[in-house]
């Protein structure tokens, strides 16, 4: 049984961005919903975390997961009052999650969450650093949004002894290179696996331009780059909880 509560601000913010993926699979348990989606080409990776405290209204009687298309969560927010809470259960005999809001009430079947592709796998042991470039996100965002109007890719390479992160992009006609300075929380050197002070890799400009899109940039922002060159953007909402994206290294 699951019957919980949510303001349709907390709940916009908690789940918008995981419409960047065609997919999700939702999993409740005792004390936080959880949200988690990769796309098929296995190039972008999403999950939210939403902690009990957040809810207004939560009963979970049991743990469950089921899938759903974050298509009908479009729909949903499209369709709802902005002022009204939401209220989430699920039909267990009928397989259908039900949303009710003060003006609607929405019904859509649940997807098996067997075919939706979620790994999302996160840990502290398999970053190789973390920093934030909280004062600089601004920068940081604006230096991605110009670099992917004239190249695919860029080049971001870490520097922690100099406390900074470059940005280079090459295009046809034009170069873009640009310093942002940054606060390194955690750095591991471990000349086995390659990493030292700098760290270099490749990403795709376009899903960077998605995810700065879709998740306010004005929240707190941590970047983490794990062993095997996935790159980490962690957004932190007081009133939510924390969303994560991981993006594959285009070189690996």
């Amino acid at each position: 049984m699951i019957d919980i509560t949510i303001g349709q601000e907390r709940f916009n913010q908690a789940v918008i961005p995981a419409t960047l993926l065609p997919r999700a699979v939702v999993n409740f348990t005792q004390n936080v919903v959880t949200i988690e989606a990769q796309s098929e080409s296995h190039l972008i990776k999403f999950r939210s975390t939403i902690p009990e405290s957040i809810f207004t209204k939560y009963k979970i009687k049991e743990d469950t997961t089921f899938g759903i298309h974050t298509e009908d969560i479009l729909k949903l927010i499209q369709m709802s009052d902005d002022r009204s809470d939401i209220n989430i259960r699920f039909d267990k005999a009928n397989r259908r999650i039900i949303f009710i809001s003060r003006t609607l009430k929405y019904r859509t079947p649940e997807l098996d969450p067997r075919y939706v592709s979620n790994k999302y796998v996160r840990g502290k042991d398999d970053l190789a650093l973390e920093l934030s470039i909280n004062k600089e996100i601004d920068k940081f965002c604006e230096a991605i949004k110009l670099a992917n109007k004239i190249a695919t890719y860029c080049t971001l390479e870490f520097h922690s002894d100099k406390s900074t992160v470059v940005l280079e992009a090459n295009g046809d006609l034009d170069d873009l290179q640009i310093e942002i300075m940054a606060n390194f929380m955690f750095q591991r050197l471990d000349n086995e696996i390659g990493f030292d002070e700098r760290l270099q890799n490749r990403y795709s400009l376009d899903k960077l331009v998605d995810i700065l899109e879709i998740v306010p940039v004005d929240k707190a922002v941590k970047i983490g780059v794990t062993q095997n060159s996935e790159l980490i953007l962690s957004f932190s909402f007081a009133n939510v909880g924390e969303i994560y994206f991981k993006l594959n290294d285009l070189i690996r």
